[in-house]
C-alpha cells in the first residue's frame, strides 16, 4: 500500500511538470501568433501607403495640369486640392521613411526600401522631394499671380510618369516581399513550436498520463465489472421464472427469490431461517429423499420431482435441481436449489394424451365409417353398373335409342359416383397417413407415354389437341413414385382437357433449374378468376363449375396436391381470365440418369369376352348373399356358353358345393352368413381336392390394405365392387389359361 502511495505521488509530480510545460508552450505560441499578426498588419499598411503615394503623384500631375491650362474660375478649388494632395503625399513619404503608428506602420523601412529611398540607384527620397518642391513652386507662382508656364508642369509629369511611379511600384513590391518573408519566418517558428507542443503532449501521455489513466481505468473497470456481476446475478435470481433457494451447509435457508414465495405462498421472512422440509408433504416416496442425500453428499448435482405442499395446504409437483457449492478445500458451504411448479404442465400432458387417444379413436371411427360406407355403397353400385353394362350391350340403338341413352346416363352417373367414392377413400387414407410412396429413378418420358393414350380419347371427343413438347427431348429422370406421378399427370391433363374451350389445345412442357424439374400443363381454357384462385385446392370446391356440363368431384386437385407433397414436390399454377391456365409440378431430378426398368402401373388389358370360349368349360361357383349381385354375375357368365353358373348365399353351403361340384373357378364374397370368405378359402386350400381351384374375391372392401390382406391370404385375384365386366372376363381368362398351361 505504501509503495502504491509513493508511486502515485511520483506520478503527480510528473503530471504537474507536464502541465507547466504545456502552459509555457502555449504562452510562447501566443506571442508568436501575435508577432505574425502584427507583421502581417504592418506589411499590409506599408503596401497600402505605397499604393496611395502612387495615386497621389498621379493626382498631383492631373491637378497641376488643370491649374495651368484649366478654367480660371475653378483655379481656387484646384489650387486647394493640389495643396492638400501635396501635403498628404509629403506626410505619406515621411511615414514610409520613418514609420507612423497612427497609420499602422510600426517599423522602419527594410534595407531594400532604404536603398531605394536614399541610395544612389533609386534616390526615391530626392525624387519625391523634388516633385514636392516643384509642386509647391507651381502653387506659389499661381498665388503670386505670375504667368504659369509648362516648364514645371512638364517636370511634374515626367517625374511622375517616368521615375517616381516606377520607384513607387518597386517600393510596393519590396514591402510585399518583406511582409511575406517575415510572415513565412514567423509561421515556420509557430509551426515548429506547435510540433514541439504536440511532441511534448505525446511524450507526456506516454510517460505520465497513460500510466495514470490506465491505473484509474483498470480500477474503475474492475469496480464496474464487480458491480455489474452482482447486479446481474441479483437480477437473474429475482427475475428467474424458477424458484430459488440458497441454504447453508446445514440446509438452513438463507435466501429465497420472489418466484419461490409466489410458488409456495410463504413470504421470505417465513422461509429464511427454516429448513426446506417446511414444504414437504407425505406424498413424496422416501426413495426420492434417499437418492437426493446420496447424490448431494457426494458433491454431485441432483434432479428430481417432489410432491410438496403450499402454505394453503394445496399439493403441487415440484421439479427441483440441487447443486452443492464448494469452497476451495472442496467442502460444501451452501446448497443452491432451483424449483419449478410443473403441476399445470403435467395436467396439460395428461390432457394431450387423452386428446390424442380421442383423436386416434375418432380417426379409427372415421376410417371404419368410410370403409363401411364404401362397402355399403359398392354393393348396390355393383348391381347398378353391372346391369347397366349388360343392358347397353344387349339393346339395339336403332330400336330403342332413347332407352340406350338412358342406360348410358345411368352408367355414366354410376361411374361418377364410384369415382367420388374412390377419391374420398384416397383422401381419407392420405390424411390418416396410411398412403405411402416409393421414390425411385423414373424416366419422365415413359410416364408421359402411358398417360397420353388414356387422355387422348377424351381430347378427341371434345376436339382438343394435345401437344407433347417433352417427347423427343433429352432424357429426364425424376426421383418420384412412378404410379403416383402417373396419377398426378393424368389428373392435370384430364382437367386441362375438360376445362378448355372448343377447338382448344393442351401443351406439355418441361423446365430444368437448380436440380429441380418442373412439368407444366398449359391449356387455352377460360382461366380461373383471381378471387377464386385461393380456393382451388380446397376439397369439394369446384369454383362454380358444379352447375356446368363438366363433371367432377371437386377433390381431384386436393388429392393431387397431397400426392405431390408426399413425393417431396411442389405444385402451383398461373391463370388469367380469358387466356387459360398453366398448372405445374416440380420434383427433384434423379442424381444420375441410371438405366433401370421402370415399374409400370398394372393395367388391365381388356380382351373380348368370347376369348374364354377357346378354353375348356366347366362350373363357375359364386358364393354371394345379395340377390342383385347373384343375378348380375349369372347373366355375365351366361355369355360363356360352355360354362355353367352355380351359386349359393351361405358360406357353409358354399364349402359343401365346392367339395361336391369341383368347379373350374370360384368367386367368393367376403361377408357371408355362416363361414366368411377367408374361412372358406382356408378350407379350400387345406383340402387336396380343392387346393388347385382358382378363387377370386369379389367384395366391396376396396381399401388398399384390404386388397393386400386378401392377396396375402391366398386369393388368386381380388376384384372390388362395382364390378367391371371386362376386367372380370380378363381375370377369368388369365386364371383359367394359367391353370390349363400348368395341367398340360
Amino acid at each position: 500500500m505504501e509503495n502504491e502511495q509513493i508511486h502515485f505521488r511520483g506520478l503527480q509530480k510528473r503530471l504537474w511538470a507536464v502541465l507547466v510545460t504545456l502552459v509555457l508552450l502555449a504562452f510562447a505560441n501566443w506571442l508568436l501568433l501575435d508577432q505574425v499578426t502584427d507583421a502581417n498588419e504592418n506589411s499590409e499598411a506599408l503596401v497600402n501607403l505605397s499604393g496611395k503615394q502612387r495615386m497621389l503623384s498621379q493626382r498631383v500631375v492631373m491637378l497641376a495640369q488643370q491649374l495651368v491650362h484649366g478654367d480660371i474660375a475653378e483655379r481656387s478649388t484646384v489650387r486647394q486640392s493640389l495643396e492638400d494632395s501635396l501635403r498628404q503625399m509629403e506626410k505619406n513619404h515621411l511615414a514610409l521613411s520613418r514609420g507612423d503608428a497612427a497609420l499602422g506602420i510600426h517599423s522602419h523601412p527594410p534595407a531594400k526600401a532604404l536603398t531605394l529611398l536614399f541610395g544612389p540607384d533609386g534616390d526615391l527620397d530626392r525624387q519625391v522631394r523634388s516633385f514636392l518642391v516643384e509642386g509647391y513652386a507651381l502653387l506659389r507662382q499661381e498665388e503670386g499671380q505670375e504667368d504659369l508656364t509648362d516648364k514645371r508642369l512638364n517636370f511634374l509629369y515626367d517625374s511622375a510618369s517616368q521615375i517616381l511611379l516606377k520607384n513607387l511600384d518597386r517600393m510596393v513590391v519590396i514591402y510585399q516581399q518583406e511582409g511575406e518573408g517575415r510572415t513565412h519566418l514567423l509561421e515556420n517558428i509557430f509551426f515548429s513550436s506547435t510540433l514541439l507542443t504536440l511532441l511534448t503532449l505525446a511524450v507526456s501521455w506516454w510517460v505520465v498520463l497513460a500510466p495514470v489513466f490506465k491505473r484509474l481505468t483498470n480500477s474503475m473497470e474492475e469496480q464496474v465489472r464487480q458491480q455489474a456481476e452482482i447486479r446481474k446475478l441479483s437480477m437473474a435470481t429475482d427475475l428467474s421464472p424458477a424458484g430459488v433457494i440458497i441454504s447453508n451447509g446445514q440446509g438452513v435457508i438463507e435466501y429465497v427469490n420472489p418466484r419461490l414465495c409466489e410458488m409456495t405462498g410463504y413470504s421470505a421472512e417465513e422461509l429464511i431461517g427454516h429448513h426446506p422440509r417446511l414444504l414437504k408433504s407425505t406424498e413424496t416416496p422416501q426413495r426420492v429423499f434417499d437418492d437426493l442425500w446420496q447424490t448431494i453428499l457426494a458433491g454431485r448435482t441432483w434432479h428430481g420431482v417432489f410432491i410438496n405442499k403450499k402454505k394453503s395446504g394445496q399439493l403441487y409437483h415440484d421439479s427441483t435441481t440441487i447443486r452443492p457449492i464448494l469452497d476451495q478445500e472442496g467442502k460444501t458451504v451452501h446448497y443452491l436449489a432451483t424449483k419449478q411448479d410443473i403441476s399445470e404442465q403435467l395436467a396439460l400432458e395428461q390432457a394431450l394424451r387423452e386428446a390424442k387417444e380421442q383423436a386416434e379413436t375418432a380417426n379409427r371411427a372415421k376410417s371404419d365409417f368410410l370403409a363401411s360406407m364404401s362397402h355399403e355403397l359398392r354393393t348396390p353400385m355393383n348391381a347398378i353398373l353391372g346391369f347397366a353394362q349388360l343392358l347397353e350391350e344387349e339393346m339395339d340403338p336403332a330400336v330403342n335409342p332413347e332407352q340406350v341413352e338412358s342406360v348410358q346416363h345411368i352408367y355414366k352417373a354410376g361411374q361418377h359416383l364410384l369415382g367420388l367414392i374412390n377419391e374420398i377413400l384416397d383422401l381419407s387414407r392420405i390424411e390418416a397417413g396410411k398412403m405411402t410412396v416409393s421414390l425411385e429413378n423414373v424416366k419422365l418420358q415413359e410416364v408421359i407415354t402411358q398417360c397420353l393414350p388414356i387422355c387422348q380419347a377424351q381430347a378427341d371427343r371434345l376436339g382438343i389437341s394435345v401437344i407433347d413438347h417433352i417427347k423427343g427431348g433429352k432424357d429426364i429422370h425424376l426421383l418420384v413414385d412412378f404410379v403416383r406421378l402417373k396419377q398426378v399427370l393424368l389428373n392435370l391433363i384430364s382437367n386441362a382437357i375438360k376445362y378448355n374451350r372448343d377447338d382448344g389445345s393442351v401443351e406439355l412442357l418441361v423446365e430444368e433449374e437448380g436440380g429441380q424439374v418442373r412439368i407444366l400443363v398449359k391449356d387455352t381454357g377460360p382461366g380461373i378468376p383471381r378471387n377464386q384462385q385461393d380456393q382451388l385446392f380446397v376439397p369439394f370446391q369446384r369454383l362454380g363449375r358444379e352447375l356446368s356440363h363438366v363433371e367432377g368431384t371437386g377433390i381431384g386437385l386436393t388429392i393431387t396436391k397431397r400426392w405431390v407433397e408426399l413425393m417431396g414436390g411442389r405444385i402451383g399454377f398461373t391463370s388469367e381470365e380469358g387466356k387459360g391456365s398453366t398448372f405445374w409440378v416440380a420434383f427433384a431430378a434423379a442424381p444420375t440418369p441410371e438405366v433401370q426398368e421402370v415399374l409400370e402401373e398394372s393395367t388391365v388389358v381388356c380382351h373380348p369376352w368370347d376369348k374364354l370360349l377357346t378354353l375348356e368349360g366347366g362350373v363357375l361357383l359364386y358364393v354371394e348373399d345379395n340377390p342383385a349381385n347373384l343375378r348380375l354375375l349369372e347373366k355375365a357368365v351366361a355369355r360363356i356358353k360352355h360354362f355353367t353358373f352355380q351359386s349359393t348365399h351361405n358360406g357353409d353351403l358354399g364349402w359343401e358345393m365346392a367339395k361336391n361340384l369341383r368347379p373350374r373357378i370360384i368367386v367368393l364374397d367376403l361377408n357371408l352368413p355362416g363361414k366368411n370368405g377367408f374361412q372358406i378359402l382356408q378350407q379350400l386350400r387345406n383340402d387336396p381336392d380343392t387346393v388347385r381351384i382358382p378363387v377370386i374375391a369379389l367384395t366391396s372392401h376396396a381399401r388398399q390394405e384390404d386388397i393386400d390382406t386378401g392377396l396375402a391370404a391366398g386369393f388368386n385375384a381380388y376384384l372390388t365392387k362395382p364390378m367391371n365386366l371386362e376386367l372380370f372376363y380378363n381375370t377369368l381368362y388369365q386364371l383359367l389359361n394359367t391353370t390349363e398351361d400348368q395341367s398340360s
